[in-house]
């Protein structure tokens, strides 16, 4: 058994042998990599995701030597820690300034990676959403959207289209093959935010932040149903056949099966 996660601090990632025993197979810090450093003393890895051979992709926030500018970046490495690429998304689309944030990443099932960030050096906005080729680290497509806030998280569904939730309170579907927008769904008025969305196979989940409710969409946008947990929530995720509701104080809440029964 192994597990991978974040230290919470300068862009570290090991990896666990037996979490029993809790000895490292490797460690890899994220301090100088092609020519970047870990953009703050304090900026820990954002995420990690895994695809089917076992390779990981962490996603963290890296700055040029001179630390002038900052951009959301993605680190491959296979099951070894060697790393095999590593990727920025720069900022071209508003003020020039080369500031990104990353906020979330996904692996398709065709083991691309799809990443969800922000640019703009005040308001972190536009969302910036980037497919890139899980072999090569290339861009496959990118969609920018100046119109809404910035992206929370994203998720795929069993046709590899793109899910993304914003902290306006809408998820926007994107075309896994071209990035185009195909339907844009939620609240349209600041009411909530969501902040995780994961996809169960037959619609998607959403949970709202600061607020008790998991909201579920079919993969065509019609708002299906809501849950409330009882709790302020952190994330949702699906297991494969039941979801979870993490709250914001350590409340862990298992719903059995994809809808709210």
């Amino acid at each position: 058994t192994s597990i991978i996660g974040n230290t919470g601090s300068i862009g570290v990632v090991p990896k666990l042998n037996n979490p029993s025993v809790v000895t490292d197979a490797w460690i890899t810090t994220f301090g100088d990599i092609a020519g970047m450093k870990t953009a703050w003393d304090d900026a820990p890895v954002e995420v990690v995701r895994f695809d089917s051979a076992g390779n990981l992709y962490s996603g963290l926030i890296a700055s040029t030597q001179d630390y002038n500018y900052y951009y959301a970046t993605v680190v491959k490495q296979n099951a070894n820690g060697v790393i095999l690429w590593q990727k920025s998304i720069s900022n071209t689309y508003l003020d020039g300034q080369g500031f990104t944030v990353i906020s979330s990443l996904t692996v398709d099932s065709q083991d691309n990676v799809i990443v969800a960030s922000s640019s703009d050096g005040s308001s972190y906005g536009p969302n910036i959403i980037t497919k890139m080729n899980g072999v090569t680290g290339a861009t496959i497509w990118q969609s920018v959207d100046d119109s809404t806030s910035e992206p929370y998280d994203v998720c795929t569904d069993p046709s590899n289209d793109v899910y993304v939730v914003n902290g306006q309170g809408r998820i926007i579907k994107y075309n896994g093959s071209t990035g185009a927008i195909i339907w844009a769904s939620g609240f349209t008025d600041f009411t909530w935010e969501y902040n995780t969305v994961v996809s169960t196979g037959t619609h998607i989940l959403a949970s709202r932040a600061y607020d008790s409710h998991v909201d579920a969409y079919g993969y065509d946008g019609t708002y299906l149903w809501s849950y409330e947990c009882g709790f302020d929530l952190n994330c949702v995720t699906w297991d494969g056949t039941d979801w979870y509701a993490l709250g914001r104080w350590g409340e862990l809440m298992k719903v059995s099966g994809a809808d709210n029964t």
